[in-house]
């Protein structure tokens, strides 16, 4: 399964939030709000414009991300603490980096096969930010990882 790109997102990542959907009394057709705003906007078009400038070209078939979060350090936080246990929650930073990456990696998220997510407290010193590993996930031999939910 070769990689097909690697590349380092600078930035402090932003989750993509939740949508919801209401009709207002007298509509027929249903209102879709987002939280998420400004930050949210600029984060994905730095990850899109970054795997632009990295050379990233959408693959026609079968897709394997793996997600890097490098998150900022509280400096309050004891340096025992290791593991980011606190929010942003995974899924959500992983949700924008697959909907930015969307016709520029893949014409459309549903061709993510397998997805490997993690994040971490970013090391003093480090810039925060997104690793993202792209790789072509439609050789013979990928079988994904089972996934086991509590």
């Amino acid at each position: 399964m070769p990689v097909v790109k690697t590349f380092f997102v600078a930035g402090e990542p932003v989750t993509k939030g939740s949508i919801r959907a209401f009709v207002p009394r007298g509509w027929t057709r249903p209102v879709l709000t987002s939280t998420g705003g400004k930050e949210l906007k600029a984060w994905e078009s730095n990850v899109s414009w970054t795997a632009k400038q990295e050379g990233v070209k959408p693959l026609p078939g079968a897709v394997s991300l793996t997600l890097t979060f490098e998150l900022p350090r509280p400096k309050s936080l004891p340096k025992k603490v290791a593991a980011h246990t606190k929010k942003p929650d995974i899924d959500k930073l992983a949700r924008a980096v697959c909907d930015a990456l969307t016709g520029i990696a893949y014409a459309d998220d549903s061709q993510i096969v397998s997805l490997t997510v993690s994040k971490r407290y970013a090391t003093d010193g480090a810039v925060s930010g997104c690793k993202i590993a792209i790789t072509d996930g439609g050789s013979p031999d990928h079988e994904p990882a089972p996934q086991v939910c509590p």
